[in-house]
């Protein structure tokens, strides 16, 4: 090339390194489809020539300086690859395991249920399961973590958003929702939940789709134990269309969802699957910070349940003088409802504490439930409902000022955290407004849907399909010493 003067040679390798750090950039946070990053740091071809390097003192200097800043930037790059890696791994292991629940809750009220009704009872669960995944994948998802450019607000996303067709991941009807405004339309590139990495290529939204799949499935099949041997296979099936559809996204959103009216409240909400529940719902364990976090759940977790259990069994046995392998199940369960409104606010004493009070909230809800002479075979409202509202407000009490700060990032200065450590209060007020919201919300959406389908005699079981199996139709297998049936009408 021809021989430049200093200042030209300077002027013009400035413009160069400017353009290859913003080229080395471009490339790292823009990398797809498997690529950690390292491999795209490459630069533009350089106008300049050894001879001319070594000639220029300046030049050198200069061009030291871009092989640190390109250093940087790869070193950068490559540890949030890794990250996110260890993030989405972690994610999706975890739904994995949360999902194993259903296997749980399949058992269990198998167990409650007389023989004939097994088959209905592990149908329900198998077909919960995939009507979720429809559901949650053509409208639940966009309503509750999709991301608009205006038409969003404090209780749900309304419409997607209309950028280019790259920066998103299509779902079913992708195409009819760009002419309407309903969130049937995408899994976004980036989740509203606010603990979602910053900068990940669109594909990586699954693992968030996944894993709030999971929970929205187990949230679902939870009422299929409350209502064993008494709903109909329709009126079940369109429990959890409107469950997943709609009750639950709108909840979602108001309470995780990034500019949801409840954000930022103090609440997250088989024994292995919640060490996924609990631990999982960091969302993220790649930072030494987060992995101090998701251990705390566990630790916090295992002591409630076995706390739980320990106080269901003795209760129990002071009562009635039984052993019940049944009551210790459901205050175990009830522990660990019991803590996880906030595993990672509490401290391991506070844990065990919150185990035991939960499990006798299940036992005294259950004493009420029977005085009352309120219908449920197996005890689902008092593990999952009473001990769910009891550990919402347990949190109010015993969230420890510096887990607050940890986890949510509030000053211990604004004493946003539990009573116990001399908060004032606020976390309690809002857990309980919190609670009421959810109450109302999700009362009157199932009392009206349910009251339909009691006016169109769709809900029940009739009395006669209960004590003859003549009257059950459809799905037969045979494998339990008899016809096993699902009963589609009443």
């Amino acid at each position: 090339m021809a021989m430049e003067g200093p200042g030209d040679m300077s002027d013009g390798l400035k413009h160069y390194i400017d353009d290859a750090v913003q080229h080395a950039v471009d490339s790292a946070l823009h990398s797809h489809h498997g690529h950690d990053g390292r491999s795209l740091l490459q630069l533009p071809d350089s106008p300049f020539t050894l001879d001319d390097v070594d000639s220029n003192t300046d030049l050198v200097e200069s061009l030291n300086q871009l092989r640190q800043a390109v250093s940087n930037v790869q070193s950068e790059v490559g540890s949030k690859a890794d990250a996110a890696s260890t993030n989405i791994f972690f994610l999706v292991y975890g739904g994995t395991i949360v999902f194993l629940m259903q296997l749980g809750f399949a058992m269990l009220t198998s167990g409650f249920v007389r023989m004939k009704n097994i088959n209905n009872i592990l149908l329900k669960n198998l077909m919960d399961a995939s009507v979720a995944s429809i559901c949650w994948y053509v409208l639940g998802y966009g309503f509750a973590y999709g991301v608009s450019d205006h038409r969003s607000n404090a209780f749900i996303v309304l419409e997607s958003p209309h950028a280019d067709a790259a920066s998103h991941v299509p779902c079913l009807f992708s195409t009819f929702t760009q002419h309407h405004p309903y969130s049937i339309a995408y899994i976004t590139t980036f989740s509203s939940m606010s603990s979602a990495p910053p900068v990940l290529p669109s594909s990586h939204i699954h693992e968030y789709y996944f894993f709030q799949w999971a929970f929205v499935a187990t949230t679902a099949t939870i009422v299929s134990g409350g209502v064993a041997e008494r709903i109909t296979f329709v009126g079940y099936m369109s429990y959890v269309v409107w469950m997943v559809s709609w009750v639950y996204p709108v909840v979602a959103h108001s309470v995780w969802a990034t500019g949801g009216w409840l954000h930022g409240f103090v609440s997250y909400a088989v024994p292995e699957a919640w060490y996924a529940f609990n631990p999982g719902s960091q969302l993220a364990v790649a930072t030494p910070a987060n992995a101090a976090i998701v251990a705390r759940n566990a630790v916090t977790t295992t002591l409630a349940a076995a706390s739980g259990g320990i106080t269901c069994l003795f209760f129990k046995f002071w009562r009635s003088g039984q052993l019940c392998v049944l009551s210790t199940c459901n205050g175990l369960l009830s522990g660990m409802v019991g803590v996880t409104a906030g595993p990672s606010l509490v401290e391991p004493w506070a844990a065990l504490i919150c185990g035991a009070f939960g499990a006798l909230v299940f036992y005294g809800s259950e004493i009420v439930m029977h005085k009352l002479k309120i219908d449920d075979p197996v005890g689902a409202w008092s593990v999952h409902g009473a001990a769910g509202i009891y550990s919402v407000i347990f949190i109010g009490f015993f969230a420890k000022h510096d887990y607050v700060k940890e986890v949510y990032g509030n000053p211990v200065s604004s004493r946003r955290y539990g009573w116990f450590y001399g908060g004032h209060g606020q976390v309690m007020l809002c857990n309980i407004i919190e609670l009421i919201f959810i109450i109302l919300w999700v009362g009157i959406n199932f009392y009206l849907l349910f009251g339909l389908l009691y006016v169109t005699k769709k809900l029940r079981v009739s009395a006669g399909a209960t004590k003859h199996l003549s009257e059950l139709t459809g799905h037969q297998t045979g494998n339990y010493g008899g016809s096993c049936l699902c009963t589609l009408v009443g």
